[in-house]
């Protein structure tokens, strides 16, 4: 057989083990969207039947915009008031334990425009709204990566859809496809110069304050003095129109008592045993506030390494800013005081920055073995996302002694709380390629993105 032959065999081989891949993520999908759109309905209908009423997030969301609409709106915080809209909302069921909604006063006011809609409308609004603007961002991403061609562009978004994290945002209606849709545009607009866009969608990021700081670092590195403002600006439109319409307190009493219910023993939804930060583990062994005080730690040599980072893409030029921007967001997800298994969603906005390739056959083609490494993990992501969760306890079970049970147990699972450390060595893991990639300065040679080199350039 001939060598080009042979060739056009291994291309064609390669092109079914990319499309049956392609075709099982697009089944998930599709399976995991039916799922979500009768999840709260079912919920309802459950906890009226007594068979157990299942809690979704997006329900507190809406709870918190019945409440800003409302008559009440001055007391957004208050336990009572929040278990009884909770209970309104959830009729004919009914839940005895206050899911307190611990997001800042401007959250509320966020929310109050799906109240508009009902609870199953909303909830399906709000997923596919953000789910199709954390899609739209990425593919702007990558039209700005020329090693990707279409194929990579559908098996991405796909693969981004299908990873668990995504699954376990969409079906509680989390922020966390927002926020990859505010750090693709961020990333776009800081590169293209375009402040305004640039700082409205860190100024937005104030939903999760911690994000904020971590995104701000690159602009204050890079000096980009009209951007910040625009951000604060935001910001502080955000904090005076909360303070207008619910108050001056819900402003500036909000950090104490986001402090306090991150520190109580008795919150009924903060399981920071279930955290995928280095807070995550630490949770099993020391009290609440110990663990929220080395988290507070962490997250302050997370800035100093995300500063280190953008110094060597915008000062020393060394490294692109792609790759400055995903491993800030492997250090916020690592080094955070409060990050969930759904917050791991923006991983892929990484992944549009830094891959060659989405094709598993490719991944191993060229780099160094740093940039291997990387590439694996990431194009793996998918599959072991689902690993981690489905296998990893049984795994556990059945090597661990049976008395650890009561250690890890979780939602109907005896080794449940060991998945959650698995995500956090997975990023650690790909933190450090990443590093090690960059640091040796292939990252330069290896990715010459138009997007970056332009803006590092100027």
């Amino acid at each position: 057989m001939s060598k080009v032959h042979e060739g056009k065999s291994f291309a064609l081989l390669r092109t079914v083990v990319d499309t049956t891949i392609a075709a099982i993520l697009v089944v998930i999908v599709f399976q995991m969207m039916l799922f979500i759109t009768d999840r709260i309905s079912h919920g309802r209908q459950y906890g009226a039947n007594e068979k157990g009423f299942e809690h979704v997030d997006f329900i507190n969301f809406y709870m918190a915009g019945k409440i800003a609409a409302s008559s009440e709106r001055k007391r957004i915080y208050d336990a009572e008031l929040e278990q009884q809209v909770y209970n309104e909302i959830i009729a004919p069921a009914k839940t005895y334990e206050h899911c307190f909604y611990h997001y800042p006063p401007y959250v509320f006011l966020i929310a109050e425009p799906f109240t508009l809609l009902n609870l199953d409308h909303a909830f399906e609004a709000f997923d596919f709204g953000t789910a199709a603007a954390g899609l739209a961002g990425l593919l702007l991403l990558m039209r700005g990566n020329k090693d990707l061609g279409m194929y990579d562009y559908v098996l991405i978004l796909v693969a981004a859809l299908g990873i668990f994290p995504s699954l376990d945002n969409l079906r509680d209606g989390q922020f966390a496809w927002a926020f990859a849709a505010l750090f693709a545009f961020y990333f776009w607009a800081f590169v293209k110069k375009r402040d305004a866009l640039a700082g409205l969608c860190l100024g937005m990021m104030a939903i999760k304050p911690h994000y904020l700081l971590f995104l701000m670092v690159g602009a204050l590195i890079g000096r980009r003095y009209k951007l910040i403002v625009v951000a604060l600006s935001v910001v502080l439109a955000l904090c005076l129109s909360s303070a207008i319409s619910f108050g001056p307190d819900s402003v500036l009493s909000y950090p104490a008592l986001l402090r306090k219910m991150e520190s109580s023993d008795s919150s009924v939804l903060l399981v920071p045993e279930r955290m995928i930060c280095l807070r995550g583990p630490l949770s099993l062994f020391i009290s609440r506030e110990a663990c929220l005080a080395i988290g507070i730690v962490t997250f302050l040599f997370g800035l100093l390494l995300v500063a280190y980072y953008w110094f060597l893409a915008q000062v020393r030029k060394s490294i692109p800013l792609e790759w400055a921007m995903a491993l800030t967001i492997m250090v916020l997800l690592i080094a955070s005081p409060h990050t969930l298994v759904y917050d791991a969603t923006v991983i892929v906005v990484a992944a549009a920055l830094t891959l060659k390739s989405a094709r598993l056959t490719r991944m191993f083609e060229s780099g160094p073995a740093s940039f291997k490494i990387w590439n694996f993990l990431l194009l793996m992501y998918p599959i072991l996302s689902w690993v981690i969760m489905i296998f990893v306890p049984k795994i556990v079970a059945a090597l661990l002694d049976p008395r650890f049970q009561s250690v890890f147990a979780v939602n109907g699972s005896s080794f449940g709380l060991t998945s959650f450390p698995c995500y956090l060595l997975l990023h650690i893991a790909l933190l450090v390629s990443g590093s090690i990639y960059v640091l040796s300065g292939a990252a330069k040679v290896d990715l010459q993105s138009p997007l970056s080199n332009k803006a590092q350039a100027n």
